[in-house]
């Protein structure tokens, strides 16, 4: 569903790079859809386009430099097409590919970057080893890849990865989800061609939070160990999802920019939840109005229950995929443990709703009070990196930030909030954790390297199985 043209757009140039970028438009100037308002080569990271026709109403600055640009929009759809795109595009060499999806915005919609001689990324194309297409379902709520082909069938998907290899010659082609996937990515191997189904790998991954995390799911694609303070880039994997493919393929195909996103609308706080296809720099809060439940506030929270953001104020960015809403909840029900809870979501067969097939109800309430541990040890049997945190969190809090949270490899964390989610005695405990790696780090005992994110670092294992079956 197309959510239309928004009144206002408010375009961040903050992820142009490590610093807002100089915008290339002033005040008052008329702006058309897809023109590049802000560039900068010198640093990593991606253009910043215009999502709509009109002129620039006001150019927020934060400290030196500007911050966002916002644009009022004349409330028509039309877009500028990027120059030199061929619907034949094999024709096109690849320093035209890497410009197409330069100058578009698509590489900016993957985090970290799509690779390409213009300094989108931390490494070089013929540096990537790896392209990996994941479209594994474990968080509780994703973006359905039938709304995101939006009707095209999965041929556009297989030209973005043969693109992709075009750019990246050296790289292999995986193919990453579930059981319950396979058919469709057996499709979107036979669609990329006779001469490619060689060197396209499939690989089937359980749908559990958080083996779509790259710190899982690249040990178990690709077979490489993934060292703390890496990059998927780091290693030479390229990691994207299906949307960000779709963005690739109609910059090169059809000459169409980034500004648009599909978001799902998920959670109990929306009246209806569709897939709308939203431009990029639209009021969040504008977009959502009108399927938002009004009988209770509702918190929104952007692309993951477990480790998303708050995002009430928010506009529409380039890596948004979902935006969930629950209801506000201060005070839960009185003698909440002497309700058989039905629909009471617990990691522990405390309630009936572990036996009975009834649907979950969610909401912000923490249904419990903070408790003493009871060493229990559910967060260390959910802990996907195997550490432990029930004795890490006791470290922190008794202020013993030593070699001992080293030795218990505190800084294998990958800040997945499971531990914290299942807690009995409802401790916070991945916070306790960051704040243990921060203070080791201020303290000069974080073990990361330095120049982890340098593009000098690669290294992956090979990989000579077609089929991989299992997972993290």
């Amino acid at each position: 569903m197309d959510s239309g043209v928004p009144p206002t757009v408010a375009i961040d140039l903050r992820p142009v790079g490590t610093v807002p970028a100089r915008p290339l438009v002033e005040e008052g100037e008329s702006v058309t859809a897809g023109q590049i308002i802000s560039r900068d080569d010198e640093t990593l990271g991606s253009p910043a386009i215009a999502s709509v026709n009109g002129k620039v109403e006001e150019i927020r600055r934060g400290g030196d430099s500007a911050a966002t640009v916002v644009i009022r929009s004349d409330g028509s759809d039309s877009w500028k097409t990027v120059e030199g795109y061929s619907a034949d595009w094999r024709n096109l060499g690849a320093d035209t590919l890497e410009k197409l999806v330069y100058l578009s915005g698509a590489s900016g919609s993957v985090a970290g970057g799509i690779p390409t001689r213009f300094n989108s990324a931390a490494i070089e194309p013929g540096q990537v080893d790896h392209i990996l297409l994941q479209v594994v379902p474990t968080e509780v709520f994703n973006p359905a890849p039938s709304a995101l082909l939006d009707g095209r069938e999965l041929g556009a998907a297989a030209e973005g990865l043969k693109i992709l290899s075009t750019i990246m010659p050296k790289a292999a082609l995986h193919l990453a989800g579930s059981r319950k996937q396979r058919s469709l990515l057996l499709r979107l191997q036979q669609a990329c061609g006779r001469n490619r189904l060689e060197q396209v790998f499939l690989h089937s991954i359980p749908a559990k939070y958080p083996n779509h995390r790259e710190e899982v799911l690249i040990p178990a694609v690709i077979g490489a160990e993934y060292p703390h303070g890496y990059s998927a880039l780091n290693l030479g994997v390229l990691v994207l999802d299906l949307q960000a493919l779709l963005h690739v393929r109609d910059a090169v195909v059809q000459g169409k920019p980034t500004i648009e996103r599909v978001v799902a609308l998920a959670g109990s706080g929306f009246s209806r939840r569709p897939h709308l296809r939203v431009r990029i720099g639209a009021s969040l809060e504008e977009t959502l109005d009108s399927y938002l439940e009004k009988q209770h506030r509702q918190r929104i929270i952007r692309n993951s229950l477990l480790t998303g953001s708050i995002a009430n104020q928010e506009a529409v960015d380039p890596l948004m995929a979902t935006v969930v809403a629950i209801p506000e909840d201060k005070q839960g029900p009185p003698l909440a443990f002497s309700r058989p809870g039905f629909r009471t979501d617990s990691y522990s067969r405390t309630f009936l709703a572990n036996f009975v097939p009834f649907a979950k109800t969610l909401d912000t309430n923490l249904h419990g009070e903070h408790r003493p541990c009871i060493a229990c040890t559910y967060c260390d049997s959910v802990c996907p990196v195997g550490i432990l945190p029930h004795l890490l969190h006791r470290y922190v809090q008794r202020d013993v930030i030593d070699e001992t949270l080293l030795r218990l490899c505190i800084f294998d964390c990958i800040d997945c909030n499971l531990c914290t989610y299942v807690c009995t005695s409802k401790i916070p405990l991945s916070q306790l954790m960051r704040q243990g790696k921060e203070r080791l780090g201020a303290e000069g005992l974080d073990p990361r390297p330095q120049q982890a994110r340098s593009r000098a670092l690669k290294g992956v294992a090979p990989v000579d199985a077609q089929v991989t079956e299992g997972g993290a």
